[in-house]
């Protein structure tokens, strides 16, 4: 809340809604699904999760918007000005967004061209590791990851960022 206003509220008396304090871009939104509290009263929570043993987000004391046992985080880019088959874009972490990139994707001219799927995105047995999958590429990584969060995250986050910003700067062509 406090990202989305810049105002502190009680945490045994938190509203249902609040008006943000500024238009939010989808970036906005991403840095809000990736928080551990940063740049927030409770920004030593974090610090605190590091310096114990076993996976950052299970040591965390309060819970955060980015959780352990997050499967998937999104956020959908909706722009009524473009065509529908460009105009809607499903931003997707697969798995805990600080560890993973947001990937764009595009729904509806998804279902026009199924042979455009990619095929490590079309299969996830959840009962047989599978490498070819990208649901368990995303899932070994994200544990690997979490499981030495202080020695790996920075790392990985500047890789995905990278992707990410990528992904975005090349937004129009794509489109286009």
């Amino acid at each position: 809340l406090y990202m989305l206003t810049g105002r502190d509220y009680p945490l045994d008396n938190l509203p249902f809604a609040v008006e943000p304090s500024r238009k939010l871009t989808f970036k906005d939104l991403m840095k809000v699904l990736r928080s551990h509290f940063e740049e927030t009263r409770y920004d030593e929570v974090p610090r605190q999760a590091l310096e114990k043993p076993g996976g950052f987000h299970r040591n965390l004391s309060i819970r955060p918007m980015c959780v352990w046992t997050t499967q998937e985080a999104s956020v959908i880019q909706l722009r009524g000005y473009m065509p529908r088959e460009i105009g809607v874009v499903y931003w997707r972490a697969p798995g805990i967004p600080c560890i993973n990139a947001f990937i764009p994707w595009y729904p509806v001219a998804m279902t026009r061209c199924e042979a455009w799927f990619p095929e490590p995105y079309r299969h996830a047995d959840l009962s047989h590791l599978n490498t070819g999958s990208a649901y368990w590429v995303f899932r070994i990584l994200t544990a690997i990851v979490d499981d030495s969060y202080r020695e790996r995250a920075s790392e990985v986050r500047r890789v995905w960022e990278m992707i990410a910003e990528e992904a975005m700067r090349l937004q129009p062509y794509i489109e286009e």
